[in-house]
């Protein structure tokens, strides 16, 4: 009976409004579906434009990986004629002081450069080392996690 009263007050309500609201309403109803239908075009162009993207992206990464190994090869080549430089400076100068008689400078030299080297040495070995020790924690926290089915 309750339903009967709303339906019948529902009726009423729209056919008291006038035709030229109901016409409104319906054109705002076009509107809005017009609305989503572009909004919904504009969202499969994002995507096509980021799956372009992506492919570039991909490419680029690509065309990276291929150069990596003459990049590694250029690096190392670089460092050996640095090493071989320091190294034949540094003979060029003990051969030298040994030469006029400064031995004892040339020791003395050779005593801190040592020390420096051992230095910087055990500097980068305990940083490598602290390295490995973190990542084996998080491996070994990766390792504890439970799962949840």
């Amino acid at each position: 009976m309750d339903q009967n009263k709303n339906s019948s007050s529902h009726q009423q309500s729209t056919k008291d409004l006038p035709i030229h609201v109901v016409e409104q309403i319906i054109e705002s109803q076009k509107q809005q579906i017009l609305l989503k239908t572009q909004e919904l075009k504009l969202k499969e162009k994002e995507l096509d434009v980021n799956a372009k993207l992506a492919e570039k992206q991909m490419g680029l990464q690509a065309e990276i990986l291929k150069s990596k190994p003459s990049e590694t090869r250029k690096n190392f080549t670089v460092i050996g004629l640095f090493i071989a430089g320091f190294l034949a400076l540094f003979l060029f100068f003990f051969g030298y002081c040994i030469q006029t008689g400064h031995e004892d400078f040339a020791l003395k030299v050779f005593a801190y450069i040592m020390y420096a080297v051992t230095t910087i040495a055990g500097y980068y070995a305990g940083k490598k080392s602290g390295q490995k020790e973190r990542d084996r924690k998080n491996d070994t926290e990766m390792e504890d996690a439970t799962i949840i089915d």
